[in-house]
Order: structure tokens, then sequence, then C-alpha cells
């Protein structure tokens, strides 16, 4: 079952870092939200109709827009309460991708910066609504991430951190997404706790789906300051258009 797309018209309140305004080895920065430290990142199990598609994303450490095929969707970022959150998408790797270099990240309750080494952009996180009883109560997000594994902690911290999300562009057909100077980045931590499985809809830009979700949850933990230091961007291939 498929809906048309209606999508992307409120403000996404999982912003709750700071992201350095600009493209890589961007200097700035700007005011923090109050980190949200209440949102799971859930396994889907099960899905009613895989999703292929392609659209544009930016790569947040180029800069560069490439057509991407994303793939699924395989996850979600749920908060405690409410019906917004993020569906996760596998990005499909091309030839070109590349580890991308390293990322200067000021973690909530860190007294020093935290370097990273992270890979080429693994998932793209699409604003998206839990549909249960009825329509979604709320307004959906405005905010795509681009979600990378971290390779090495190189310096600072001894949590263990899985990934880092970067907004991004997104383009999908006539749909234009732009992040904007304030858009937070955050972190992915490697904590688990125990979830039992559930199943529900769920709606964003690519549809409407019925999933189940598996049963194990990890916590996410919100970045207060995130600046590009350095990096090694993958050879990018010329921008294409819609």
């Amino acid at each position: 079952m498929r809906q048309p797309r209606m999508f992307f018209r409120g403000s996404f309140r999982l912003a709750a870092v700071t992201l350095a305004g600009g493209c890589w080895l961007t200097g700035g920065v700007v005011a923090a939200e109050t980190p949200d430290k209440s949102w799971h990142s859930r396994t889907i199990a099960a899905v009613e109709q895989q999703v292929t598609h392609s659209v544009l994303l930016q790569d947040r450490i180029s800069g560069d827009l490439r057509r991407r095929k994303l793939i699924g969707p395989e996850g979600l970022l749920m908060p405690a309460a409410g019906a917004a959150c993020l569906c996760r998408y596998q990005i499909e790797p091309t030839a070109t991708d590349q580890p991308a270099g390293r990322l200067q990240l000021r973690l909530a309750g860190e007294s020093e910066p935290v370097v990273v080494v992270v890979g080429p952009p693994r998932a793209a996180l699409l604003p998206a609504q839990l549909l249960r009883d009825g329509p979604p109560a709320g307004e959906p997000g405005r905010i795509v991430y681009e979600q990378r594994k971290v390779l090495a902690v190189e310096r600072g911290t001894n949590r263990e951190i899985a990934s880092v999300c970067l907004p991004i562009e997104y383009r999908h057909h006539f749909e234009r997404l732009l992040p904007g100077d304030r858009a937070a980045g955050f972190v992915v931590l490697q904590s688990a706790s125990a979830a039992g499985q559930d199943s529900f809809g769920i709606v964003d830009d690519l549809g409407t789906n019925k999933i189940t979700l598996d049963a194990p949850q990890q916590g996410i933990v919100m970045v207060e300051q995130f600046t590009v230091v350095v990096g090694q961007p993958s050879i990018p291939p010329a921008t294409q258009p819609e």
C-alpha cells in the first residue's frame, strides 16, 4: 500500500547538537539546543514491502550531491513518546566509496574534544511517522541524515561510539530538503538494552509500510558541538541533475 508523499511541513525536534556551518574543513560553530537522550535505535525484523529507490543525497564531508540507491526500511530511531521518528534505509555502496576522514566532536559530559575516523555514508535517516490507531499525530520532521560508521576513536572519550549522523541535503522528485545552518548532528552509542517485539505502520517520503521491530534496542546520546577538522573525501563524481 502506498500513500502520496505528505511530508516535510513541520520542524523536527531531534536537533539537539551543534554542527559547524558549511562543508568539510569549516570552522564556525553555532549554539546548541538542549540534548534529548530519550531516543532509541530499533532494528526492523520484517517489512511488508521492501523499498528500492534512487534519490539525491549530499555527501556531508565532501559536499557533493550524489545519486544514491536507498534499500529498506531496515530500522527506526524512535523517541520515548510521540509519532515522529527517523526511518533508516541502507545506502547501496558504490565503487567510489572510501573511508571519508576525521570528525572532531564535543560530547555531552566530555571536557575534551573527541576525534573519530569515519567511513563513507552507509545509511540515510528519513523523517517518518508511526501509524498505530488512526492517522499519525503531530508534524513530521524536515531533516535527513547520513549515518557513518566510526572506524576508530583517535582521541578522547572511553565511550564506544558506533556511528555518527550528519544532516544533509535531500532531493526526491520535486522534494528538496536543506538542513540549514542550525541543523544538528548526533552520535549513536553501542549501549544496548532489552525490548519486546512490536508491529505497526510507518509513513515516510517513500511511502507507507507495515513493519515488525526486532527485540534489541540501542540508546542514543546527542553531541553538544560537532566540527569537521580534517577529511579525506572520496573522488567525487559529477553532480547529477534530478
